[in-house]
């Protein structure tokens, strides 16, 4: 896999421009945070009295590493087409590593499908949104199936991340949610993942309301983690990508 130049630095990220809409949502008036031990659409989530122990990570890398080998035996074909499509698209790499924050705040390079116009991946940091200019024909594909996540199995693979988790973020996000946000940072006690908690709840972030309920199913997620838990979410991941929920 060629490593892009799409690989954004951290000064890049921190351009003020960037950052303008997430401020100006922190100056108005602070979302209320749901209550996520009584929230109705939670009812099957188990919550743990006790943090979880050794044989439930245990278990969880298991499945992992287990799922993952599956899921790349199945998806060669369609990364074989997918692969042919970017290329004829447009120039550029096919798959990229993108900087992210993974477990106890270590980066690592997250694998993906390149589904932006090469130019835009490596420019500076904006906001993505629904019909974005800068989303390819074959991109708005990728991403309407999750499809441009796929290569992150690779990921799991290496004990970078996990199937489920908490949303792996920018190092700037990282860095500007820590700052506006208490106890952010709790969420990279585990492993980042694929799929999670957040994704198939909150769906994608476009404002500053929306990053704050990320952050707390992520934390509720991380304290409760489970196999149980683990299983739910991956079951329910299922048809939130078949009816293309949250997806830009």
């Amino acid at each position: 896999m060629a490593q892009s130049s799409a690989k954004l630095e951290m000064d890049a990220l921190l351009e003020p421009a960037f950052l303008a809409e997430f401020q100006e949502q922190a100056a108005g008036p602070s979302p209320i945070e749901e209550d996520l031990d009584h929230s109705t659409c939670l009812s099957w989530f188990q919550r743990r009295k006790t943090p979880a122990g050794r044989s439930t990570r245990i278990g969880i890398r298991v499945l992992d590493v287990s799922i993952s080998v599956m899921a790349l035996f199945l998806l060669l074909p369609a990364w074989i087409l997918i692969a042919l499509a970017i290329r004829l698209e447009t120039k550029g790499p096919i798959v990229f590593r993108q900087r992210r924050t993974g477990l106890d705040g270590l980066g690592f390079p997250m694998f993906k499908f390149r589904s932006m116009v090469h130019e835009e991946e490596r420019g500076p940091l904006k906001l993505t949104r629904r019909g974005d200019g800068r989303i390819t024909r074959v991109g708005t594909f990728l991403r309407r199936y999750r499809l441009d996540e796929t290569p992150q199995f690779i990921n799991v693979l290496r004990g970078e991340m996990s199937v489920v988790g908490p949303r792996p973020e920018m190092p700037a996000m990282v860095d500007f949610a820590g700052r506006c946000i208490d106890g952010y940072h709790d969420r990279h006690k585990e492993l980042p993942g694929i799929t999670g908690l957040a994704q198939i709840i909150n769906g994608y972030d476009g404002n500053l309301e929306g990053l704050m309920r990320t952050s707390a199913l992520d934390r509720h997620y991380v304290r409760h983690l489970s196999i149980t838990n683990y299983w739910g979410i991956l079951l329910r991941t299922v048809p939130t990508v078949l009816l293309c929920r949250g997806a830009v």
